[in-house]
């Protein structure tokens, strides 16, 4: 049965996803930093930040609330192919609204005019979005297909990379390639998902029923989209191209940390929302409550170690040109905490117990303010004032989040925080301890990691932290299996 198949089990297999997505971007944004150079990923980055708003319009905020409301109904073939009917032909509608509005603005805006090839080449990411329905994996915890699925075509793209492009001039063709990487996983869904729950058009006033909700999501995506790319859109149209590449980078390494430490939450949601939709209270508490702890087990000293590591990180990822990047990405650090923790709220708390519109309110008042914020601080910082006002747009979205869900959920308290907090200060002593050694960067950065992980751990395991714990007990039970 699928209500059978393990959270952590599930949880686990996100997290190796969202590693291989850290660790192949470490293995080739050293080499597209150097040889397509920070104006051309300037380019780029502009071009793409045009197509996420045209995808996220295409999408509709259907993927979030089918994953909600399938996994509520999932063990009823009829009622999900019903549901999932309904809302592929609400996609189908809203991608066609997309393409359209999208023609318009190649027409009329001479500065996205000016990336023409690069935009469409990138649409085709919305047109394969649209017809994966990716989210009906999500639905099923299909998280093993999706992983392998997303290493497969990633390591293909990774290979076309280095064998394709080799300087400014192949820019066309590194944004094949990263299309190709991403189109080519949604197009695999297209296959599997058939198998699971075929494919259907459903045109009647039904679809009215799930459109408002599904605005409510799209009000949402929006206002998450504006804070999350509106720093390079600003930034396109008022810094050098030369400042945008290097807030990409940034950005990116940003972006995916951020992806990999919200791992545990994403997989837990269609959990979630299925202890709701069969009145566990119980089920849905316990989970809730282990969450929590694990959030905070795992985020803290990630931060931490960034924070302290921000400066080879860049210099490893980017090299010396990108070295103007060191306080932004501090900023993104600190702003990590309040994302992750924002999203712990209203994707585990607000969104299962269908208050999205409270979500939607915090998210389109941060976006207004982080929109006003980058309009007044980009031009006086550049980079580092487009990291602030999304720190700022951040801790925004968290505390309205938080203060919402305060009636959804039990009284977390601070148990179990002591040696989170003993251990996380270890990582600052080791990281500034092993900075004086005569070493160059790189030797720094991976001595600082070991060190920190074994310091770490021992805090956890004095401390008795739970997560410590259930990993020592299953570690223990697999080797007493082996013997």
């Amino acid at each position: 049965m699928q209500t059978e198949r393990s959270v952590k089990t599930n949880a686990l297999l996100n997290i190796i996803k969202q590693c291989c997505n850290i660790l192949l971007p470490l293995i080739t944004y050293p080499y597209i930093s150097r040889v397509v150079g920070a104006a051309s990923l300037g380019r780029f980055s502009f071009a793409d930040s045009i197509v996420q708003y045209a995808i996220i319009l295409a999408t509709l905020g259907a993927p979030a609330y089918a994953i909600r409301e399938g996994a509520r109904v999932r063990d009823n073939k009829k009622e999900i192919t019903a549901l999932s009917a309904k809302i592929f032909t609400i996609n189908i509608i809203s991608m066609l609204v997309s393409l359209f509005v999208l023609t318009l603005l190649l027409i009329f805006s001479s500065r996205i005019n000016k990336e023409t090839t690069l935009i469409l080449i990138l649409c085709i990411n919305m047109v394969s979005t649209v017809l994966g329905r990716d989210w009906i994996n999500s639905i099923y915890e299909e998280f093993l297909f999706i992983t392998l699925r997303y290493i497969i075509f990633q390591v293909l793209a990774l290979i076309f990379l280095f064998m394709f492009v080799k300087s400014p001039d192949d820019l066309i063709i590194y944004t094949v390639i990263v299309m190709f990487g991403n189109a080519g996983a949604q197009i695999a869904n297209i296959f599997h998902t058939a198998k699971i729950v075929p494919y259907r058009i459903h045109f009647s006033k039904d679809l009215l029923v799930h459109l408002k909700p599904i605005l409510y999501m799209f009000g949402i995506s929006v206002a998450s989209i504006i804070y999350i790319n509106s720093d390079i859109t600003i930034l396109g149209f008022m810094r050098s191209e030369q400042e945008v590449g290097v807030y990409y980078i940034v950005g990116k390494v940003y972006t995916i940390i951020k992806a990999l430490l919200n791992a545990i939450i994403t997989v837990s949601v269609p959990r979630l929302s299925y202890y709701l939709g069969k009145n566990d209270t119980n089920g849905y508490r316990q989970l809730l409550s282990s969450l929590r702890i694990y959030l905070y087990t795992f985020i803290i000293p990630c931060i931490v170690g960034l924070f302290m590591l921000s400066e080879n990180i860049l210099k490893i990822i980017g090299g010396n040109e990108y070295s103007d990047g060191v306080n932004a990405f501090r900023l993104l650090c600190s702003a990590m905490f309040f994302a992750v923790f924002a999203c712990f709220y209203s994707q585990s708390i607000l969104i299962p117990n269908r208050k999205e519109n409270v979500f939607m309110a915090a998210t389109i008042i941060s976006a207004i303010i982080n929109v006003i914020l980058n309009l007044i601080f980009i031009p006086l910082m550049g980079i580092r004032g487009a990291a602030l006002t999304t720190l700022i747009s951040e801790i925004v979205v968290l505390l309205i989040c938080s203060y919402k869900s305060r009636k959804l959920h039990d009284d977390f308290g601070t148990r179990g925080m002591l040696p989170i907090a003993a251990g996380s200060l270890s990582i600052v002593v080791i990281c500034i301890a092993v900075k004086y050694l005569p070493i160059n960067y790189i030797l720094q950065t991976i001595l600082s990691v070991i060190c920190s992980v074994i310091s770490y751990s021992v805090f956890l395991i004095i401390g008795k932290n739970q997560a410590a714990v259930s990993f020592l007990s299953k570690f223990s039970g697999y080797l007493n299996k082996k013997q």
